[in-house]
């Protein structure tokens, strides 16, 4: 059902407050009632606190001795570093609400749940702004209670402050193509810079908009903002990396790499970055022969055999997603995923929910035309799961920025079932189609319910 466009706004609004309130409120009573705390927590805690009396404090000194004090088994390395290994745009964020409500815990959890509460009306404004409302609205509701999305917003963790700017990037992006306002690529390219001042790894956003570029409209290249928006990650992070500079010397970059990783991972990374560049280039190469010299039904044939292949290799996930009553392994154990094979993370996500089936069917059955601007969470989305791979340090809360443009994508696919389901000529086609439809909502529904519950409302583990 298409919402009215000229009567829906001030419902939609209002469905938005609801969403954002309710979700509040679950993650506050969750983080309220959380049995313990992680590492991090603790760590970004008390940095908070430190740099309120200014950013020569942002290192985590004091913990690394708290810790060495209690002979706890491992302390890692960039603990007594004059200057933390993460750019300090979080913990700015953490010492402001420490400012403004005193420094408790649960101000440092405002921090984290701001950027994850934000994060439902803008699902909403992205998946307007590509199909319609509707999927808009439906994207914000399944977001509000996606359990990892719950998770990362309940914890005093960064994650999800990356992912609000990350997912703000391509919604600007989307937003400049499709109204083609060029302005906004600088922006997004703030939005981006902004990430990456959260983590370096935030910069994956224009990333994602350079592959766009280079795959679909190479025009983009070519325009000025568009290229000033690339160049404002860089732009926004001179001061840190001076910084940096200014206390290493030229040894920062080196010094970085082995505060990250030992030699040994950042080897098998770059390999596997060359490995799945090649990989890529392969199969664009292929799919363009392809479609030159192959009539439409063998192309056909061809996605019919891959499908078949991707679903006999994420078999056992499959299932584990329709089964309502399993339960995703979390740990507080840093070890319980090391050495996980490269479908860790669509086996994971399945395994949270039910609607990450769908969005990762969506790749192999089109239901109609596709806005061009549909392209940007299809490659956003593999892009942050394929370089999360390639790291191979296997945390779900890494990747916590493509499950927004999943959930879209997931949506959408349902809703246009929904929306087919009625035009099937046959009477009992059409009334099986619409009973399994309803069927797989109630089955999304009762297995979001049952790894809340059981899972994510509790709080009680650091990795999942």
């Amino acid at each position: 059902m298409k919402i009215s466009s000229s009567k829906s706004n001030i419902w939609i609004i209002l469905a938005l407050g609801f969403l954002v309130t309710t979700a509040f409120y679950i993650r506050q009573h969750n983080f309220v009632h959380s049995p313990s705390r992680s590492i991090d927590e603790a760590v970004y805690f008390r940095m908070g606190h430190q740099i309120r009396s200014g950013l020569q404090h942002y290192n985590a000194n004091e913990m690394g001795q708290k810790l060495l004090d209690k002979n706890h088994p491992v302390v890692p390395a960039y603990f007594f570093k004059p200057i933390f290994k993460h750019p300090p745009l979080f913990t700015m964020f953490l010492a402001s609400s420490f400012t403004l409500f005193g420094f408790n815990e649960i101000a440092a959890f405002y921090v984290p749940a701001l950027f994850g509460l934000l994060m439902i009306p803008l699902i909403y404004a992205l998946g307007a702004l590509i199909y319609n409302r509707t999927v808009g609205l439906l994207s914000a509701a399944v977001l509000a209670v996606d359990p990892m999305s719950i998770i990362c917003a309940q914890k005093v963790w960064m994650e999800s402050q990356l992912a609000f700017f990350t997912v703000l990037c391509l919604y600007l992006a989307a937003k400049a193509i499709k109204q083609q306002r060029d302005a906004l690529f600088i922006w997004s390219g703030v939005a981006s810079g902004l990430s990456a001042l959260t983590k370096y790894t935030g910069g994956i956003g224009t990333v994602i908009m350079i592959a766009y570029a280079l795959i679909y409209d190479r025009k983009l290249l070519k325009n000025r903002a568009f290229l000033i928006g690339l160049a404002m990650p860089i732009l926004l992070l001179t001061p840190w990396l001076l910084w940096n500079l200014a206390v290493y010397g030229s040894n920062y970059v080196g010094m970085q790499v082995e505060l990250h990783s030992d030699k040994g991972h950042s080897l098998k990374f770059v390999r596997n970055i060359g490995l799945y560049i090649l990989a890529g280039f392969a199969v664009l190469r292929l799919g363009k022969k392809f479609k030159e010299d192959l009539s439409p039904s063998a192309i056909q044939n061809i996605k019919l055999f891959a499908s078949c292949a991707v679903a006999v290799i994420f078999m056992d996930s499959i299932l584990k997603s329709f089964n309502i009553l399993h339960l995703p392994i979390t740990s507080w154990a840093g070890a319980t995923f090391y050495g996980s094979s490269h479908t860790f993370y669509p086996d994971r996500l399945l395994e949270f929910s039910l609607i990450y089936f769908f969005a990762f069917l969506s790749f192999f059955i089109p239901l109609k035309d596709r806005p061009d601007e549909d392209r940007i969470l299809r490659i956003g989305s593999i892009a942050i799961l394929l370089f999360f791979t390639m790291w191979t340090a296997f945390q779900s809360r890494y990747i916590i920025s493509a499950n927004p443009l999943l959930i879209i994508l997931g949506v959408n696919f349902l809703h246009e079932l929904s929306r087919r389901a009625p035009e099937i000529p046959n009477l009992w086609a059409r009334v099986v189609a619409r009973g399994s439809l309803i069927m797989l909502l109630v089955a999304i529904f009762m297995k979001t319910i049952v790894v809340n519950v059981l899972v994510s409302f509790t709080n009680n583990f650091c990795y999942f």
